[in-house]
């Protein structure tokens, strides 16, 4: 470990086909040097009680962000860019304090389509998984980051594999959390149910499962959370890629969660992945509760 610091987690590293297995930012906001040439992008910032929001526009539809708060950013540590699970909004990487695992980076947490104050489109080809890419491309040219760290939660983590095969150029590393990289389809039966009690009247059993915490306040509806879940089962999955990857990678997973299996299988298909199992820990207390997570990612973010 840098400094020859004692790891706090031990981390499977996966090594088998070679390859190699940040503080919040405070206001004002950074302008980084590195601006992308030639973008742009519709931006606009909406005050309100969560914060000051920024958005792009993507083929029509606003996709908010929010630079995370915190004390002083080293501009030289490449930023982080958050996309967070089903259910769940930016402000939920505020709200758990995961800004401290960033050390000085700047880190940037989007509200996806379908969630927090993103539009809501009625068809469900907007939330696709590679159109979720596309939309943390757009996010960072709007920032004026050219590479940056990729931290994704459960559906996020989705996002991020496509991401990094798609856009190795832009991901310096990839953090996943909560999340395997294989086909949906081997999950369909799980999918397919969430599916069917978004479409009923007991659709905030969805929010309780995954953790979302006051789900009133979230803006959720139970349409776009439906049509998100479609979307999940028309991605291809990354299983016959991800020995491609050739980012650093961390893939972290609770021992109770029902997808660890899975996990697991991607981890020792990807080049030197670093895996960590959180013990006792279930899928939504790997985000909301794990310090063993935070410190993970403290341990694979050098400062």
């Amino acid at each position: 470990m840098p400094g020859g610091v004692e790891p706090l987690i031990s981390a499977t590293k996966f090594s088998h086909s070679g390859g190699n297995a940040h503080r919040r930012a405070s206001r004002p906001r950074a302008a980084f040097s590195f601006c992308v040439p030639g973008v742009q992008l519709a931006m606009n910032e909406l005050n309100g009680a969560e914060g000051n929001l920024d958005w792009i526009e993507q083929n029509g539809l606003k996709v908010f962000y929010e630079q995370l708060d915190g004390g002083d950013e080293d501009r030289a540590l490449t930023p982080v860019i958050l996309h967070h699970g089903m259910a769940q909004s930016w402000f939920d990487w505020q709200d758990v304090g995961w800004g401290d695992a960033f050390g000085q980076r700047a880190a940037f947490a989007i509200d996806a389509l379908g969630h927090g104050r993103s539009d809501r489109p009625s068809t469900r080809e907007p939330y696709s998984v590679e159109n979720r890419a596309e939309t943390v491309i757009k996010v960072a040219d709007a920032c004026g980051i050219d590479k940056f760290v990729f931290f994704g939660f459960s559906m996020g983590g989705r996002v991020g594999f496509e991401l990094a095969l798609s856009h190795p150029e832009r991901v310096e590393k990839l953090i996943v959390g909560g999340m395997h990289g294989l086909k949906p389809s081997i999950d369909r039966r799980n999918l397919e149910r969430r599916i069917a009690v978004l479409r009923s009247s007991k659709w905030r059993l969805v929010e309780r499962a995954v953790g979302a915490h006051r789900s009133e306040q979230r803006n959720n509806t139970p349409e776009a959370l439906a049509l998100s879940t479609e979307a999940v089962l028309d991605w291809r999955g990354a299983d016959d890629r991800l020995q491609d990857l050739r980012q650093p990678t961390l893939l972290f997973c609770g021992a109770n969660d029902s997808l660890l299996e899975y996990a697991v299988q991607t981890a020792e298909l990807i080049p030197g992945c670093d895996f960590v199992e959180l013990p006792g820990t279930n899928h939504a207390a790997s985000f909301y509760t794990s310090e063993q997570a935070k410190s993970a990612v403290r341990q694979f973010l050098p400062h």
